[in-house]
């Protein structure tokens, strides 16, 4: 949400009744303290522990969604986007869940920010939101009509499961792995949740990538219509088609319902 420039942001507030001009006063003075004065003269002690309240719930909640990023950069780097954040954001949702979609997108719409931060560090922090969405994700698993998979009829898919494709190998950046030259070849991931309720991720060739598209886009396709459409998809000659054909997805197959990705045949109503 553009911000309002600070003469309209005033007239706003002078505008308002005195109780809403009084909380925009307190929550700015929570956000950046002014060591002179505090809202109608609050005692200072009481309003440094109500900071103190905002702040760490805040810093918490981040740091919880995004263990690895904080891990990485290290306590002072990270601690320093935490309250620039907290500064300088105003956030668009009431919601808490959402507080790492809103700290995506402060660090987005700050070029000083981003430009200063690690060239992975948007697409690392979209990694373990993406983790993380799955993991708290309510929704019912598909029926089944029974467990076996094949060529000719429609697969149930798991519904807690996403891919995505970074321009950086983030599911290997750590404290110890820092990259700092880009790969030429993008990072192609699945990003799963199991019936066991454990997050996992696997690494997909840009075929087994373009298959899985093709069946989340058409959940009645079979496994040979997908593979054709993942053919279309990849722009090849009527004459390669082969390049797609099923036999050499037969382990790729078998290691998604290992993983609870594919789930059996679909049961169609």
């Amino acid at each position: 949400m553009p911000k309002q420039p600070k003469h309209q942001q005033t007239n706003a507030t002078h505008n308002m009744p005195q109780f809403q001009r009084m909380q925009y006063a307190f929550a700015g003075w929570i956000r950046k303290p002014d060591p002179n004065q505090t809202p109608q003269n609050i005692e200072r002690r009481r309003m440094d522990i109500y900071r103190e309240l905002f702040f760490n719930n805040v810093a918490g909640f981040l740091e919880n969604a995004f263990p690895v990023a904080a891990r990485t950069l290290g306590q002072k780097v990270w601690q320093g986007l935490v309250q620039g954040f907290f500064e300088q954001h105003r956030a668009t949702s009431p919601y808490f869940r959402e507080i790492p979609q809103e700290f995506m997108a402060w660090l987005m719409e700050s070029p000083s920010v981003f430009e200063a931060s690690p060239p992975w560090l948007l697409e690392l922090l979209h990694y373990e939101w993406l983790e993380l969405y799955l993991s708290t994700l309510d929704a019912p698993w598909p029926e089944v009509e029974n467990a076996a998979v094949t060529a000719e009829k429609p697969v149930a898919l798991s519904p807690f499961f996403m891919m995505a494709a970074y321009r950086w190998p983030v599911q290997t950046i750590s404290l110890e792995h820092q990259p700092t030259i880009m790969p030429t070849i993008p990072t192609l991931l699945a990003v799963y949740r199991t019936k066991a309720h454990k997050m996992r991720f696997m690494q997909l060739t840009p075929k087994a990538a373009l298959l899985l598209e093709a069946l989340q886009q058409n959940p009645l396709f079979t496994l040979r219509q997908a593979a054709q459409k993942a053919h279309e998809l990849a722009g090849e000659h009527e004459h390669e088609k082969q390049a797609f054909s099923l036999a050499e997805f037969a382990d790729l197959f078998a290691d998604l319902q290992q993983r609870d990705i594919f789930l059996g045949t679909a049961k169609l109503s």
